[in-house]
């Protein structure tokens, strides 16, 4: 029986409210890193802990506390979330963390194993590497504080993680021009539609395309068909070909699975009232 514990990123689960759903559901199917271990063992879930926050410059003291937990229930692998693996500046810092305190509760007698194997979720990661947005310029516009601010023809709602990650945004082609702090809205109508906030790039004319990446995990499992459609998918293969995977929507698709029940079908059957 193997014992296992997940180290979640606080910004993701404290500050974004992630609840580690997927998490679990990955722990429960098996999916993921959680796949390696044999159908015969049973997985028992001691718990999930929060990393210590940003900055780690004080070093594994901060991850002791919270790993003392697990290891006194003799937990012997620590998974990291994949909000670790895809957000953390300091994920390699943590590789090893775990490893020093683990040798300093074995100093205090805290736990009596061997040892504590650290595994991250990298299959999310390559499916995240393997996405990208391509959007292009709809329009320029100068802010009232003066920032230059540029609207795409794509938004959060077919990119929902612009809300938290800061996407790399890349020209197509070489630009020209002096660089600046760069706004990047969607087309949405509201004022929360920011791919990004601050990007430092030379000014972009009306039509230019703009590589938005890598954008592979969670976007197209949360992009909705909000005020646009939802745009087609391609995939390019190793030759350099050009693949359509999923079709652009169009209102036949959007409307495909709406019902209209026969008893309001016709509000007024005999005719609108006088």
């Amino acid at each position: 029986m193997a014992k296992i514990g997940i180290l979640t990123c606080s910004n993701a689960t404290q500050d974004l409210g992630c609840s580690s759903v997927s998490c679990l559901a990955d722990f429960r199917k098996r999916k993921g890193t959680f796949a390696a271990y044999p159908e015969s063992e049973k997985l028992t879930l001691a718990g999930i802990i929060n990393c210590p926050g940003c900055p780690t410059l004080t070093g594994p003291d901060k991850l002791i506390g919270r790993i003392r937990a697990l290891t006194e229930f003799g937990v012997d692998t620590i998974h990291f979330a994949y909000c670790v693996k895809a957000l953390c500046p300091f994920k390699e810092k943590y590789k090893n963390d775990p490893k020093a305190a683990l040798i300093t509760l074995k100093a205090r007698g805290s736990i009596d194993n061997e040892g504590i194997a650290c595994k991250v979720e990298t299959g999310r990661a390559l499916v995240d590497d393997a996405g990208w947005l391509i959007a292009t310029v709809v329009g320029n516009k100068r802010l009232v504080d003066k920032r230059r601010a540029v609207i795409l023809d794509a938004g959060v709602n077919i990119l929902p993680t612009a809300w938290w990650y800061k996407h790399d945004i890349h020209p197509a082609q070489e630009l020209f021009g002096t660089a600046e702090p760069t706004v990047f809205f969607g087309p949405l109508c509201m004022n929360i539609d920011v791919v990004r906030a601050a990007a430092l790039l030379p000014p972009l004319d009306v039509g230019e395309p703009l590589a938005i990446g890598p954008v592979g995990a969670y976007n197209n499992t949360q992009w909705q068909q909000f005020i646009q459609y939802r745009p087609a998918i391609v995939m390019v293969t190793e030759s350099g070909g050009v693949e359509p995977i999923r079709a652009a929507e169009r209102l036949e698709a959007v409307n495909a699975h709406e019902r209209v029940p026969a008893s309001v079908a016709l509000p007024f059957p005999q005719g609108l009232p006088e």
